[in-house]
């Protein structure tokens, strides 16, 4: 378990940051699979092996 020293705003602040950036991490990781998927599944169908 980690304990956290917080100041007063800029613990809050470090800690809405730090769940934003994952946040953002996950979303972009899940439509970047997506993306090459469908990227992958297209060239297929155009008949086109890369």
């Amino acid at each position: 378990m980690v304990t956290l020293v917080w100041s007063e705003v800029g613990g809050a602040e470090l800690l809405c940051d730090l769940v934003f950036l994952v946040g953002l991490y996950f979303s972009f990781s899940a439509i970047h699979s997506v993306f090459s998927l469908g990227l992958s599944s297209w060239l297929k169908n155009c008949g086109v092996v890369y």
